[in-house]
């Protein structure tokens, strides 16, 4: 009896030396770390449309993938040349409305003064001004933004292409005995990726379509790229509803006071549509995390990773719920009993029939 308690405590000691010594090399390569998680969940969602694909028309996996990639690379073609030139003037004008705003309109208020003077106080300590040289210092970050998305979109096509290869490699560092359950939570995290991107695109297509047809209707300038940024804001969760209502309360402020008012209340009505209507729908077939541990993790992730850290917090914690239900609950304290942790449905016991 007590061989088999210090084997197990061995055990849990050296999961949690492990689990340590990633948690250390994650906080150490953050920027790194992110960017692959990113890479990642855009591959993981590739492949899963190309294996509907195939499943569907019965096409080999490789070819399916490549219709895949060359019709996502079509639609955005077409978008850009059907509504990016629109998109790009009414952008450039929402930029330059909100830096009249910050640098003139708000410092004649108390109130937004105050504001002003400690967001210039902060942005001044990580060398960036609203005036001067930020012209020349969003370019290299807008430059480092794009740079960012290519490596990401190269990296997906790579590992979405033939995801088999680097699998293999993983598991291949996983003692022999642990490799078929390895492959298993390994599935497990690909669907959970899976469900959570493919409900935020339903999420975010309808607050998208919704914004840009009400403010439309309202008149308001520059509708279109409010109402894509709102679509795109969806991405994250909870805070950027706030965000995205941002621009067009000020945008909004130069056109009268009952504009600002429909405004809101178009801003609250797609987001209630979104979140009470969509959602509950969507979720039921997706992953559903409880609101509180959203935000926690988005605060702790953006501490650490930066504004990648919020924009990534919801999926790098359903995997985090995933992994801690399938290696710690389920096969360190051997509860196969245990209810799906990200999920509306009930868990499948893919397991409960091994005892």
């Amino acid at each position: 009896m007590r061989t088999a308690e210090a084997v197990s405590i061995a055990r849990t000691l050296r999961a949690g030396l492990i689990l340590a010594v990633i948690a250390l090399a994650v906080w150490l390569l953050a920027d790194i770390a992110t960017l692959i998680f990113a890479a990642v969940l855009a591959a993981v969602v590739l492949r899963g449309a190309s294996d509907a694909l195939s499943s569907a028309t019965r096409l080999p996996n490789g070819l399916a993938f490549a219709l895949v990639g060359v019709a996502l690379a079509a639609a955005g073609a077409g978008f850009v040349a059907w509504l990016g030139p629109q998109i790009e003037v009414q952008l450039a004008e929402l930029v330059r409305s909100l830096m009249h705003f910050l640098t003139t309109e708000a410092a004649a208020s108390g109130f937004w003064g105050h504001l002003l003077d400690r967001a210039r106080a902060g942005l001044a300590s990580h060398g960036f001004t609203l005036v001067g040289d930020s012209t020349r210092r969003v370019v290299v970050h807008a430059l480092g933004g794009l740079s960012s998305v290519l490596l990401i979109f190269v990296t997906a096509l790579y590992l979405g292409a033939t995801p088999g290869l680097y699998v293999r490699g993983f598991i291949s560092l996983v003692p022999i005995p642990r490799r078929p359950r390895g492959l298993e939570i390994l599935a497990e995290l690909t669907a959970v990726l899976r469900r959570w991107m493919f409900g935020q695109l339903i999420d975010m297509m309808v607050v998208g379509v919704l914004a840009s047809v009400g403010l439309s209707l309202l008149h308001v300038p520059m509708a279109l790229a409010l109402g894509v940024l709102a679509g795109v804001l969806t991405f994250i969760p909870y805070i950027g509803a706030f965000i995205a209502a941002i621009p067009g309360v000020i945008v909004a402020a130069n056109v009268g006071l009952p504009t600002v008012i429909w405004v809101i209340v178009v801003y609250l009505a797609c987001h209630l549509v979104e979140g009470y209507l969509v959602s509950p729908l969507v979720n039921r077939q997706m992953i559903y995390l409880p609101p509180a541990l959203t935000v926690f993790s988005m605060v702790v992730l953006g501490y650490v990773y930066g504004p990648l850290g919020v924009i990534l917090a919801t999926p790098m914690t359903a995997c985090g719920l995933t992994l801690v239900k399938e290696i710690y609950v389920r096969d360190m304290l051997g509860d196969h009993q245990v209810a799906g942790l990200v999920s509306h449905e009930p868990d499948r016991m893919r397991h409960a029939g091994k005892a």
